[in-house]
């Protein structure tokens, strides 16, 4: 078996997912992952990556209509406010600062934002699609990088579960930095590669999404990658977790029929609660166990 050098640290590497399909659209192709081997590093990619088909990966996909994101419930409402909470302390309360959502999807962060009181907000996704139903919301989208370069600097640019879906998320971190007025701000939220729930489920961790997750990372591999020579104008504000996403994350690894049914259910909730309350005891936060990687990066 084909050991790859990690496209971060240059470390070996050992395959940790095979073949793995898509159980969240059944998009034909299937990856296989990699785990680099180096302690203070640990990103699991995607090798080989298909660079043709990626755009076939998205040709369904719940950026392209609100309705294909899921049935709205009591927790998928309470995990969007905490994660708009978090959003919203890590943004500031300059609600005249330019703002980008980068890989904005059907625009619901920037309409929310809209809502919070931001004014100056610009999109783009390089899935037509998504721009389509981000502008038929009212977001305004660019479709093209360079209109962005056209348009100025940015104070903050935002990256909601874009750079996991990135094949080259080094090149992608450093080109978006030359968008930021000084001072400015990359804030990045992303699948934790070493959080409780992938550790436990393993390959049925919702937090792959294969095929279109290429990159999944875990805190030391941010560390490392803002040690790389094309990022060093960037400074690491913060390097954190959160569990805004942990139910959601949960009950989506969870695909087998059995666990739709009614005592399937109830159980598959009780092991999401005490799950939960287990992780809050030993403060997951702080060891890094949380579902989603958050990092701020700043320019000086």
């Amino acid at each position: 078996m084909e050991n790859f050098a990690c496209p971060v640290c240059g470390g070996d590497s050992k395959e940790c997912l095979h073949d793995r399909p898509d159980y969240e659209y059944a998009v034909p192709t299937r990856l296989s992952y990699h785990r680099c081997s180096n302690d203070h590093c640990g990103l699991v990619f995607a090798n080989p990556i298909p660079i043709s088909q990626i755009p076939s990966f998205y040709s369904v996909y719940s950026t392209h209509d609100q309705q294909l994101s899921g049935k709205v419930t009591f927790l998928s409402r309470h995990a969007r406010r905490i994660f708009m909470r978090e959003a919203a302390d890590t943004i500031g309360g300059n609600f005249e600062a330019k703002i980008l959502d980068y890989g904005c999807g059907s625009g619901q962060f920037l309409n929310e934002l809209s809502v919070a009181g931001f004014k100056n907000l610009t999109g783009y996704d390089f899935d037509q699609k998504a721009r389509e139903a981000a502008r038929s919301s009212g977001a305004h989208v660019v479709d093209d990088e360079d209109e962005l370069t056209a348009m100025g600097s940015f104070d903050v640019i935002t990256m909601n579960h874009v750079i996991e879906h990135l094949v080259d998320p080094i090149t992608s971190l450093s080109r978006l930095s030359c968008l930021l007025n000084p001072g400015g701000r990359i804030i990045i939220r992303t699948p934790n590669a070493r959080s409780a729930l992938s550790r436990v489920l393993g390959a049925a961790w919702r937090g792959w999404e294969t095929p279109r997750h290429l990159h999944v990372f875990t805190p030391k591999s941010i560390d490392k990658i803002m040690l790389l020579p094309e990022l060093a104008h960037l400074i690491t504000s913060r390097v954190g977790t959160s569990n805004a996403m942990f139910f959601g994350m949960f009950h989506e690894s969870f695909r087998h029929l059995v666990w739709a049914s009614g005592g399937g259910k109830i159980v598959r909730h009780l092991l999401a609660f005490s799950s939960f309350g287990i992780l809050s005891l030993i403060n997951y936060a702080h060891e890094g166990l949380g579902e989603e990687l958050v990092v701020e990066l700043r320019i000086e």
